[in-house]
């Protein structure tokens, strides 16, 4: 008798099973790998929108620094450049005293391009030094997960 050398039906569907379990995995490995690329550029953009109002907060007069008002209608009126990558951010600036925080800190908040005054401390403009806290909370858009960044700086009253 001759043999032929063909496969049958049941090797030919093990073997298709196999290869679309692999570029299942394949699909799922890429998906994970956009969705970490995402989640990595945001958190870039964060650190630097962060750091770009921070220095924008330095490069301000002390009585700008220290007044509510100026911080509100000339810091936070609009995004940094970074902050445009992150859609529907919340960012929080908080202004107290340093080294003891006093009751009332200086807290405005910017979300959605609204910028709101939480609480005032007039007295901030009478003292030598405050610390700056500044905040971004976002949702990421893969996943839909909940992110935040924060950063702080001590800036000194220029006393000549």
């Amino acid at each position: 008798m001759k043999e032929t050398g063909g496969f049958t039906y049941v090797e030919a569907m093990v073997a298709v099973a196999i290869v679309a379990v692999f570029f299942g995995a394949l699909y799922a490995l890429n998906a994970n790998c956009l969705y970490l690329l995402s989640a990595g550029r945001q958190t870039a953009a964060a650190a630097q929108s962060l750091q770009d109002r921070l220095e924008q907060f330095r490069r301000c007069s002390w009585t700008q620094l220290t007044d509510a008002s100026y911080i509100k209608n000339n810091i936070l009126n609009t995004s940094t450049t970074s902050g445009y990558n992150i859609a529907g951010s919340t960012e929080t600036v908080t202004l107290n005293t340093y080294p003891l925080a006093t009751t009332t800190p200086t807290t405005i908040v910017r979300a959605n391009g609204t910028t709101t005054t939480i609480s005032t401390n007039s007295n901030l403009v009478n003292t030598d030094l405050v610390r700056i806290d500044v905040a971004l909370n976002w949702t990421s858009n893969v996943g839909k997960r909940a992110r935040s960044q924060s950063i702080s700086s001590l800036i000194a009253k220029n006393v000549p």
